[in-house]
């Protein structure tokens, strides 16, 4: 929805505001302007990079697979990298920073900054394989993750950048080779050649009241259980923030799963081993008749993965059919959640 989106993107800039302060940046209002610090640079131009590979990957990931970001993102059609060029008002010169993916920013970077030091080496392939393994890393621990780069550049690009039109050019990876006509391809030349400075890992967490909340449901004898749209994997991590528990028998996928199938959306480290030894089911059909064939250990789990609004509501209807009182908390507006705080 438009207010998601607009939330997401004034989180963002909150995130890097936050960055610049860390870094030494004053942004309160001071003798260099209203913005302190950042006041003596000014954009000029901003190129949206979009990579075709990474389009098509998003276009084939499974929408359980993916991180909060990713989610909220998935209906927009969104840039891998920005690419900014900045005029320093002390110096008069101008730079470029670039903010994105790691798989994109690290191919236009032939150096990197080596912080312990200050200085500036070879971006090398075993580097630029540990970054993206980094950022895999981070984004599967539901970290939103962003690759920055930097580089100053010469006065004679001073005239491209002047000479450019609109808010906004936007370039697709691999345009210069298919049509080098394109007039956008010129400024591949300009902001290929940066210094890759770091990643930059920041979620949103639960709010602070929500696990004591969960405590004191849990001391008043009330059950709280969490129903999420994404896979274990994504899930954990929120979940753990949260309280809950995230170890031996805590979760139930409300996926299907056909009978010998292996259900490739659960984690596949030692953690999910008890998954296949506990035999516990996958689905609300299956969990019916766990329940009337096994025992009631899917009522007793804190946390259902791979819902949609028609298996949540589903799961509700089963607990009440075993004389358990529901109630349903989460967002009133969105029309999908109708069904669920009917039938609670």
């Amino acid at each position: 929805s438009l207010i998601d989106h607009l939330c997401c993107v004034e989180r963002e800039r909150n995130q890097l505001r936050l960055l610049s302060q860390c870094i030494g940046f004053d942004t309160a209002p001071n003798e260099s302007g209203s913005r302190g610090d950042l006041s003596c640079f000014v954009e000029r131009l901003r190129l949206h990079i979009i990579s075709s590979n990474l389009l098509r990957e998003r276009m084939q990931l499974d929408s359980h697979a993916m991180g909060l970001e990713e989610f909220r993102n998935w209906s927009l059609l969104y840039t891998d990298a920005d690419v900014v060029f900045v005029k320093d008002k002390r110096s008069g010169g101008d730079l470029i920073l670039s903010c994105g993916d790691s798989r994109v920013v690290t191919k236009l970077c032939p150096d990197c900054f080596q912080g312990e030091n200050s200085t500036i080496s070879p971006l090398t392939a075993g580097d630029r394989k540990v970054i993206n393994n980094t950022q895999k890393e981070w984004m599967l621990s539901d970290l939103d993750v962003q690759a920055f780069s930097y580089a100053p550049l010469p006065y004679t690009a001073d005239q491209k950048i002047g000479s450019a039109k609109g808010k906004g050019i936007y370039l697709l990876d691999n345009a210069p080779a298919s049509n080098p006509h394109i007039p956008s391809h010129d400024y591949w030349g300009l902001v290929k050649h940066q210094i890759f400075l770091g990643l930059l890992g920041s979620s949103v967490g639960p709010r602070k009241e929500i696990e004591p909340f969960i405590h004191s449901c849990n001391d008043a004898g009330v059950r709280f259980v969490y129903f999420s749209p994404r896979n274990m994997r994504r899930t954990k991590e929120l979940a753990s923030q949260m309280g809950l528990d995230v170890a031996w028998n805590c979760c139930i996928s409300l996926r299907p799963l056909e009978e010998g199938a292996d259900d490739n959306f659960r984690m596949t480290s030692n953690y999910a081993d008890w998954d296949v030894n506990a035999k516990l089911p996958h689905g609300v059909e299956d969990v019916k008749r766990h329940l009337e064939e096994v025992d009631n250990v899917p009522l007793l789990v804190s946390l259902y993965t791979d819902v949609s609004k028609k298996t949540t509501a589903e799961m509700v209807d089963v607990f009440q059919d075993y004389n358990d009182t529901v109630l349903a908390v989460g967002l009133s507006h969105l029309p999908g959640n109708q069904k669920v705080f009917f039938g609670s």
